[in-house]
């Protein structure tokens, strides 16, 4: 899949899938996690989707089903035990409607932590994998609970219809757990091989030709179960591909201002509410328009991709790196207190001198206590404009509401 998209200095490529480009092969490197990798070579840009983007999205369809899951679940358990308090001992359904029941508690845990670890930022891309294996181990038990029906003392013909109640809890875990192979095959599993295996233990030719089929159903709903992951494997795949186009910068392979807010939006409810410090830092290339028309729109964008390889090489993976407008960046440092913000800005210019031929001028500015994001941004902006003024080639520190602190070291860095 690749697009053609308008740049400062006119078409250049963007593709979605390892591709070849004028007789070359360029070698993809793995995306960082939770990011959409970006190699910038001679004006084509080639992004690629990483797998554990996908098996984060994956992992989170596979729990926002737990709801109707276990809903589902405690009405089929509840339903089953109506039907055969008529044919055993009460004593017996109680027991096993309370066993259970009981079973669902695990996957209600299992869910609630892992929507209050994405809440907090504690799972990530790097870590979802391990939820997977949660989500298998709490399914274990409720299976096998509800599976133990098969074993209660009933008549044949009553058999049937628990075999029926089972059949249809295989057939929802099938459509719920989809995006999940190693669920829909544990789950199928402990359904129909236990189902099959109560059919042959009758021995008559009828239950043995329901046994065979019960197996037979394995392999059908596993074929219809694999297609259907594959399906909405490719589905989560095109998600996160319109994402990156509408939250990326395809010339800098940086985020936009939409990925910004949407950033913003879940980062400033935790960093107040935890009391973890952050701050931004705005910078500006010194002398862009200048250059731009001295050197021609092709150098501009190279020196725009040259700083943006800069910044993005001295931040952290949780930092937020924006081209926030033409020749403007912004970033947002989460858990980040002023002697670090200083300290990044001080690396970020000194690279951008040392490996380009430019200079940029930064203002830094940490979280205050606004009640708007912007109005922070704003303070780090009154600060770029006092780096401006004191000659480029600096960044200047906004360390309250209304002072600007210019500390000027020997480099022409601001230093603590």
């Amino acid at each position: 899949m690749c697009r053609i998209c308008m740049s400062n200095s006119g078409y250049y490529a963007v593709a979605f899938r390892p591709v070849f480009c004028e007789n070359r092969v360029y070698e993809l490197s793995s995306a960082p996690v939770g990011t959409t990798a970006v190699i910038v070579r001679q004006k084509e840009t080639i992004m690629i989707i990483s797998d554990k983007q996908v098996e984060f999205e994956r992992i989170q369809i596979l729990y926002n089903s737990a709801p109707r899951v276990v809903v589902g679940m405690a009405l089929l358990i509840l339903f089953l035990g109506f039907f055969l308090k008529e044919h055993i001992p009460l004593s017996y359904v109680v027991i096993w409607v309370c066993a259970s029941l009981g079973a669902l508690l695990p996957r209600m845990v299992v869910a609630k932590k892992l929507k209050r670890g994405l809440q907090t930022g504690k799972v990530t891309p790097d870590n979802i994998g391990i939820w997977e294996r949660r989500w298998i181990y709490s399914v274990i038990p409720t299976v096998g609970s509800v599976v133990a029906a098969l074993f209660l003392p009933l008549e044949n013909e009553h058999l049937l219809i628990v075999a029926l109640f089972l059949c249809i809890l295989g057939a929802g875990n099938l459509v719920t757990s989809s995006v999940s192979m190693k669920s829909v095959a544990v789950t199928g599993g402990m359904i129909m091989i236990p189902l099959a295996s109560r059919m042959f233990m009758i021995g008559e030719s009828y239950f043995n030709l329901l046994g065979y089929m019960f197996l037979a159903c394995i392999v059908v709903f596993g074929n219809y179960a694999l297609s259907l992951n594959r399906t909405l494997i490719e589905n989560i795949q095109l998600k996160i591909e319109s994402d990156n186009l509408s939250l990326i910068d395809m010339l800098t392979g940086l985020h936009n201002r939409r990925g910004l807010y949407m950033f913003v939006e879940k980062m400033l409810p935790h960093a107040i509410r935890y009391e973890e410090p952050f701050g931004v830092i705005i910078i500006d290339i010194d002398h862009f328009k200048a250059y731009n028309d001295t050197h021609g729109h092709a150098r501009g964008d190279e020196a725009l991709i040259g700083v943006a390889e800069c910044i993005r090489n001295e931040t952290r993976h949780g930092d937020m790196v924006v081209r926030y407008g033409g020749e403007e960046f912004l970033i947002v440092l989460p858990n980040t207190n002023d002697a670090e913000l200083e300290e990044v800005a001080h690396r970020v210019c000194d690279l951008v001198r040392k490996s380009t031929d430019m200079t940029i001028s930064a203002g830094v500015a940490s979280f205050a206590g606004e009640a708007d994001f912007d109005l922070l941004v704003k303070r780090a902006d009154d600060a770029l404009y006092v780096a401006k003024n004191k000659g480029r080639d600096c960044y200047v520190v906004n360390d309250t509401v209304n002072d600007i602190i210019p500390a000027i070291g020997n480099t022409g860095f601001a230093k603590a």
